[in-house]
């Protein structure tokens, strides 16, 4: 660490004080070698007096510090609570104020306050190009229009030239400036990454030793503040920190080597990479050099860093989408995307991109402002307006976030169908070559002749700006940059709440999709200067350009065919061409891996083991043979069980898809995962061990109410006898193991994490094999602790055992929500589980269900059957995945959540009147009353409603039922239901929260072969179109009603509807006899009173 002994006169309230910064540190680099770097402290006497510009521009060394005095800094410490009241008469110096983010930056100032003073902005002198011109133009863009010409008279150019001494300013500009700037904001910048390492240093570095300079000399200086980058200290691992890393130049020196021109003779590129060292490119090497120097210069001032990461357009201010001329940068590259030019990128699925709204750049900008303004500080705050710790979007999302919005507002015109995406090393080149830079060579004659494509350039010229950009950016999106943002967000926490709305540069709440759809609006709307609203004419130039692709499929592969005919004849040749177009256009990696690999399933005639069978071999045609553990039950042995599990109607399309002798691959194991060993017989157990590739672990016990010993056997136990089997399996490529979303039901917001077990594993079976069940259960509430039941303890410890496991196999834990009908798959609403809303649809549907306690406003989470078996599916084919990128040793443990609540959550309020109009729809011929569920906030209020709609109907029902013969049941299940209340109040009234951010990232990594085949990112669900389909789903395959009898069964709802109205009016015209009785009040009174007891029946 390097300590600067500075001392800085400053004014506080008209009276000067002394300020020590001796404890201005510098932090070292996280990956370096100790460096001896020249010591900056020797720089740092008498407020940097020795360190000047001589009237040539030359950096040098005066001859005394009395001679160079600079004039002492008057600062007035504002007390102001608010951004808007700091800014009040406070005039501005702006560097880059013609830039993307000065331009912004400018307009949000304007924006601050109506009595903000003067805003000086650092303009160029171009030949023939006036600066009040170029100030003009800034001001003539759509994000000034709604300021009146006073307003905008504010901004005054004043030319100059960034690395002169003061400028080049006259002395009276000087002055002016001198006396009245109270505020430095420096974003002038080279940007560009492979600018010469003495143009980097002469505009990043001698530049801001320049605004410095002028800061120093401010009468009354508020604040400074320097726009640097996230990514100067890209040559440090790990979390990056808020703080200045050490750099290995003396920025001093290097400024001094830059107007040196002797040095730059026969200055190689080998030599430059001697200077930057770690560093990428010149960009990142300047700018940490001139963060060193202002910690050096600026100790005790009002200074600070902002550190923005890839910026991209505005997310709200000041209007959504606004981009500026995107034409640099990543912005360059998302027009490029939404052209259809750029078709590919490199890096990694899972490597973070961190890009922020540029809004939020300035917001922070703005914060800092007035943060260092209001506050008196010993060195320059730093702080990093990044999203990649807060809310991490990977490369794979970005492109599927791309794809989508493009779809959604595709342009006037593009090259071609836009579709972005993710290859790395050959497959990038290869796409590269073929996909990008021979269309764009074949595209130049009619992008020529119609005037198609990108502005300014052609499309080719367009390719090789993106190679290169690609390859800069290769590095950054190559490596594992964290960023703290401690700093930042203690900051943000001091902003008065007034101003945390207007001024938010938080991240982690930001929408990523709908910000890129606002920037491809924007880049349309102010780029390519189009209209920003998507017509129907866009969207049927879409549907061609559609075909157009799908033609282009064809074309490659008839490209292949009739170049490889001629020398390789036409068998070997067409199997040839069909092979190369697959692997290039349509092929399903995880299709591939279940090819010929044989899976053990247990809990296999389970709704969730059922559906695994159907899918894999429905779409899965090549995989091998499917063990199912399966128990003799009820007399029946288990190939007489597997004979009626293929009549099960998840099958039903089989017949229709000639696909009945798949079927034959279904071979049942005899065993019970209660039993040890699994029950598995001798032989059997070698079969296994012999075949089995892939295990799916689906069987538990459900039942919330069931005993701590038969739990802990078959959830606990059942997973540690599957867990040693894999341990004896010859080929064993992965192993999935079904949790729950709810193993974890102690908190209300859940990572996809292993969490710390809640008890030791052996000692609970051990309690459960010595003690008896009335014992247990007096220790129960002891052991199970913050676990509501038996059944989430007992699957929360089998995480465990499937953790313990997951260094000598590949091993994945997926955790269901409430697993509810298909979404598509094998058809939209099948179902064979009571369980959740199928139940109660189907108590409903009948009429008998008239109450439900459920709380509309708080979100359910739900998760169709078919993501949740897709999710298991990709699991086993994603684990090997990473074994097999981890030299063949296995890596650790995934753990993915198959649920809704943080991505598409559901409240029943979404549906409100729907659901009965759903049930009413699709009636029941069998229905016993009218249908007409309402759900009930209140355990209290639905007990009392349970009474009159439940059990008083009931009781009548079940006599009729037991006069006519008939097995009565209804009382028996609303007793039920009245009995479990309490032991599920917990489920049915608490919000959980559940992170699916790795799932969804694990979709983005998906092939577009593989995301609709195994599709698991429920971001098109419709739920209001689902529940519709799942309620016919209750009727057709759990109520056992055919379609062909709906019109009969919507007539004798009718006839329901009548008996239901006629009813009330009975029972209401009963109430009103009874008042008037009772109270001997006149029939008019009755009547007044008669519409509360319609209110307070209502309620229940």
């Amino acid at each position: 660490m390097i300590e600067f002994h500075f001392v800085q006169s400053l004014c506080l309230k008209d009276k000067f004080i002394t300020v020590d910064t001796s404890s201005s540190k510098l932090a070292p680099p996280t990956n370096l070698e100790p460096y001896t770097m020249a010591v900056i402290a020797e720089h740092g006497k008498s407020s940097r007096q020795n360190v000047t510009s001589e009237s040539n521009g030359k950096i040098g060394v005066t001859k005394s510090d009395s001679e160079s005095a600079p004039h002492p800094i008057q600062r007035q410490l504002s007390n102001a609570l608010t951004i808007p009241e700091f800014f009040a008469h406070k005039n501005i110096f702006v560097t880059g104020g013609t830039g993307f983010l000065g331009t912004v930056l400018i307009e949000a100032l304007l924006d601050t306050h109506p009595d903000i003073g003067t805003i000086y902005v650092l303009v160029r002198g171009k030949r023939n190009q006036d600066p009040n011109e170029r100030i003009i133009r800034l001001l003539q863009k759509p994000i000034f229009q709604k300021y009146n010409e006073k307003t905008l008279a504010k901004v005054v150019p004043v030319v100059g030239e960034l690395t002169e001494p003061n400028f080049g300013f006259p002395s009276e500009l000087l002055q002016e400036l001198i006396e009245r700037v109270n505020v430095i904001y420096h974003s002038a910048a080279t940007i560009r990454f492979n600018s010469p390492l003495r143009t980097a240093i002469f505009t990043n570095l001698t530049g801001t030793m320049r605004t410095i300079e002028l800061a120093k000399q401010l009468k009354q200086l508020s604040a400074y503040i320097y726009c640097s980058t996230a990514f100067c200290n890209s040559n440090n691992r790990g979390l990056i920190t808020e703080d200045v890393y050490k750099s290995q130049f003396d920025p001093y020196e290097m400024m001094k080597m830059a107007e040196n021109d002797e040095a730059w003779v026969d200055f190689t590129q080998q030599k430059c990479k001697s200077y930057l060292k770690d560093h990428p490119n010149t960009y990142t090497f300047t700018k940490n050099l001139s963060e060193n120097l202002l910690m050096a210069e600026m100790a005790g001032l009002p200074a600070a860093i902002v550190r923005p990461s890839i910026v991209y357009g505005t997310l709200e201010h000041p209007m959504k989408g606004w981009v500026g001329n995107a034409n640099s940068g990543h912005l360059g590259f998302l027009a490029g995307f939404v052209k259809g030019i750029f078709r590919t990128m490199s890096g990694s699925a899972s490597a973070i991109i961190d890009i922020i709204p540029c809004d939020y750049v300035i917001n922070s900008s703005l914060v800092m402002g007035w943060y260092v303004g209001t506050r008196n500080i010993k060195e320059p705050e730093i702080i990093h307006c990044t999203s990649g710790e807060v809310n991490p979007l990977n490369l794979s999302q970005f492109c599927d976030i791309i794809n989508d919005s493009v779809e959604r507002h595709p342009p006037n015109s593009f090259v071609w169908k836009p579709s972005t995406k993710l290859r790395n090393g050959w497959r990038y080149n290869l796409f590269f070559y073929l996909f990008h830079l021979l269309p764009a060579m074949i595209f130049y004659i009619p992008e020529k002749l119609f005037g198609i494509g990108m502005p300014q350039h052609t499309a080719y010229e367009y390719m090789r700006v993106f190679q290169n950009g690609a390859k800069a950016f290769d590095y950054f999106l190559d490596k594992d940059f964290r960023y703290s943002m401690k700093n930042a967000l203690r900051i943000s926490a001091l902003i008065h709440e007034s101003d945390r709305k207007r001024y938010n540069f938080d991240a982690s709440h930001c929408d990523w999709s709908e910000f890129i759809d606002r920037c491809l609006i924007g880049i349309r709307r102010f780029y390519f200067k189009e209209s920003a609203v998507t017509t129907q004419w866009h969207r049927n130039y879409w549907k061609v350009f559609n075909i157009l692709y799908y033609a282009g499929f064809v074309a490659i592969f008839a490209i292949l065919y009739f170049v490889l005919t001629p020398f390789l004849g036409f068998s070997v040749g067409f199997t040839v061409a069909l092979f190369v177009w697959a692997f290039l256009v349509w092929f399903s990696p995880i299709t591939d891996f279940y090819a010929g690999r044989n899976v053990f399933i247990t809990g296999a005639t389970g709704f969730v083991g059922v559906t695994i069978v159907e899918k894999l071999l429905r779409d899965v045609p090549n995989v091998g043979t499917l063990y199912l553990l399966m128990r003799a039950k009820k007399g029946k042995s288990v190939e007489q069980r597997l004979e009626e599990l293929k009549k099960n109607s998840v099958f039903d399309r089989f017949k229709e898809l000639q696909l009945e002798s798949r079927l034959s691959k279904i071979v049942p194991i005899e065993g019970d995962v209660g039993l040890e060993h699994l029950g598995i017989s001798a032989k059997d157990r070698e079969t296994l061990i012999d075949n089995v590739n892939v295990v799916f672990h689906s069987a538990a016990t459900l039942d919330f109410f069931q005993s701590l010993k038969e739990t802990t056997n078959i959830n606990l136990r059942g997973t540690r006898r599957v867990v040693e089997l894999c341990k004896q399996l010859r080929h064993l490529d992965a192993l999935v193991h079904v949790s729950s979303a709810y193993v974890n039901a102690y908190i209300t917001d859940v990572e996809e994490k292993l969490y710390p077990s809640p008890d030791d594993p052996e000692k609970i079976i051990q309690l459960a094999e010595t003690l008896n069940d009335e014992a247990l259960k007096q220790l129960e509430p002891k052991l199970l602790k913050d676990h509501p039941n038996t059944y989430t303890f007992t699957k929360h410890l089998a995480e465990h055992e499937v953790a313990n496991a997951a260094s000598q196999f590949p091993c994945g834990i997926v955790r269901p929500s409430m697993i509810t009908a298909a979404w598509k798959e094998p058809i939209p609403g099948w179902t064979i589980s009571k369980n959740g809303p199928q139940g109660f649809f189907m108590g409903a549907s009948k009429g008998i269900l008239r109450r439900l306690p459920l709380d509309p406003t708080i979100i359910m989470d739900y998760i169709p059957i078919d993501v949740v078996v897709n999710g298991i599916i990709t699991t086993g084919y994603y684990v090997n995945s990473l074994q097999a990128k981890n030299g063949g040793r296995p890596a650790e443990l995934q753990i993915f959540h198959l649920t809704s609540s943080t991505y598409k959550p559901f409240r029943f309020e979404f549906l409100k009147d729907k659901i009965n109009s759903y049930l009413h729809d699709y009636p029941l011929n069998s229905a016993v009353w009218y249908p007409n569920l309402r759900l009930v906030k209140s355990l209290m209020l639905f007990r009392l409603g349970a009474i009159l709609f439940h059990f008083i109907p009931g009781f009548f029902l079940d006599l009729v039922t037991k006069i006519g013969g008939g097995r009565p049941i209804l009382m028996r299940l609303h007793k039920n239901v009245w009995n479990s209340l309490n032991t599920l109040e917990r489920f049915i009234f608490t919000e959980w929260h559940f992170d699916s951010k790795r799932l969804l990232a694990l979709s983005k990594t998906m092939d577009i072969v593989d995301k609709k085949k195994f599709g698991i990112d429920i971001g098109e669900l419709t739920w209001d179109e689902y529940f519709a389909n799942t309620i016919q789903g209750v009727r057709q395959y759990l109520s056992k009603e055919s379609p062909k009898n709906l019109e009969k069964a919507r007539r004798k709802d009718k006839i329901l509807l009548g008996l239901h109205v006629v009813l009330q009016l009975a029972f209401y015209y009963g109430i009103f006899k009874l008042i008037v009785g009772v109270t001997g009040v006149s029939s008019a009174k009755g009547a007044l009173i008669l519409p509360l007891f319609y209110y307070l029946f209502g309620l229940i």
